[in-house]
Order: C-alpha cells, then sequence, then structure tokens
C-alpha cells in the first residue's frame, strides 16, 4: 500500500473535478483519490486530514484561490507536492504559483496518458511543466532583461538582438553548463534540434565551440538574464 499515491482533485467545476476523478481510477490503479475539494480552503482542509502526496490544484477558485491555498499547504505541510491543473497560462499567475510552493504548473488540455506521467514524475520531486508555458516563462525572463539594460543604458551586444527568444534562453543554460541533452529535457526540444540552435547561436556569435561562446556571454553580462 506505501507504493501508491495519494490524491487530491481542487477544481471548482464539478464536472471537471469529478470526470478527471475518474479517468484517474480508471486508468492509473496505483493512484487513490482520497479527496475532492471545490475551492482553496477545502483543499488546505483536505491536505491536512487526508495527508496526500499530491494536490493537483486549479488556479481560479471561490473562498480561497488556488495559488493563495498553495502557499498555506506548502507552509503548514511541505511534504505535500503540489501541480496547478489549470486552462490559464498567465505570467502571473505560474510565477506566484512556484513562488508560493507549486512544483507544477500543467493545462488542463493535456492528454490523460501525458497527466499521469506527470503525476509519477512529480511523485519522485521532477518539476513538471507544460512546453507552452516554459516557452513562455523563457521569454519573459529574457524581455525583462532586455528591459532593465535598456533603463540602464547599458547597449545589448548586436549579436544577442539577432536572436530568437528560444535561442537567448538556450544561451543561457549554455552559460549555466548544461549538456544539450539537459537543456532539451528543459526546453522540451529533441537534442539535434538543441544542437542546431547552437550552431546558429555560434554563428550569430562569430565563436566556433562552447567555451568561446561562454567567455563572450559573461564578458557581455548575458549570463545574468
Amino acid at each position: 500500500m506505501s507504493d501508491r499515491i495519494k490524491l487530491v482533485l481542487a477544481d471548482d467545476q464539478t464536472l471537471f473535478r469529478e470526470s478527471l476523478s475518474n479517468i484517474l481510477k480508471l486508468k492509473a490503479k496505483e493512484f487513490d483519490v482520497v479527496g475532492l475539494a471545490q475551492n482553496g480552503e477545502e483543499a488546505v482542509a483536505l491536505a491536512a486530514s487526508t495527508a496526500p502526496d499530491i494536490i493537483l490544484m486549479d488556479v481560479r477558485m471561490p473562498i480561497l484561490d488556488g495559488v493563495e491555498a498553495t502557499k498555506i499547504i506548502h507552509e503548514r505541510f511541505p511534504d505535500i507536492k503540489i501541480m496547478m491543473l489549470t486552462t490559464f497560462d498567465d505570467d502571473e499567475y505560474i510565477l506566484h504559483a512556484i513562488q508560493n510552493g507549486a512544483i507544477g504548473y500543467i493545462i488542463k488540455t493535456i492528454p490523460p496518458n501525458e497527466l499521469i506521467t506527470s503525476i509519477m514524475a512529480l511523485k519522485n520531486g521532477i518539476f513538471q511543466m507544460s512546453p507552452s508555458i516554459a516557452g513562455k516563462l523563457a521569454r519573459q525572463k529574457v524581455w525583462e532583461q532586455t528591459k532593465t539594460n535598456m533603463l540602464n543604458k547599458e547597449p545589448l551586444p548586436s549579436w544577442f538582438l539577432s536572436l530568437r527568444a528560444k535561442e537567448r534562453a538556450l544561451l543561457l543554460l549554455i552559460c549555466q553548463g548544461y549538456t544539450n541533452k539537459e537543456i532539451g529535457n528543459r526546453l522540451y526540444l529533441a537534442e539535434q534540434t538543441v544542437k542546431n540552435y547552437t550552431s546558429r547561436i555560434y554563428e550569430a556569435m562569430e565563436v566556433d565551440n562552447r567555451h568561446a561562446a561562454i567567455k563572450k556571454a559573461l564578458d557581455a553580462n548575458i549570463d545574468q538574464l
């Protein structure tokens, strides 16, 4: 019984909440859905009374929204893992949810089998995020740094401005020492695609290897994105 995963589902839409519960029970025999909540307040109560391994938490709910409920649960029960399962990919909600302790942010349209895989990975402490959200966060991070440099009147290198958002995000990961395979996993790209992007980055930077690219990025403070 210790190998079974206890789940709480929190969503204010009764049909979605109950349908998801039935799907998980049918497709994943190792899951036990131990509670259904229709608002954040009920989710907090169920966290205390059922001690679930994982809570799938909607963002927008009445009485207490999912982000605030996540904060409360994370503070009181840090061992419970929380994944936001939502229709919204607004930057504000994503960042606040992660800052408040969520270790996953998945769009509700995810196919059931992929959701099950994400839950299993989450149980092992592996952060989960839909590709569209991951890309959006990468682009937002690049834009925030661009604005900061503009306000500080620090000119960005022309080679950097010529890179697309995903290429800039990839360069940041290169500077942080990630391998092509690790970068692919983080940006949801095939390893060969990462190599293709890297070649394009080298061309723009006028370098021919990773060491030279990192040095040039460090010299231009691009690693601070």
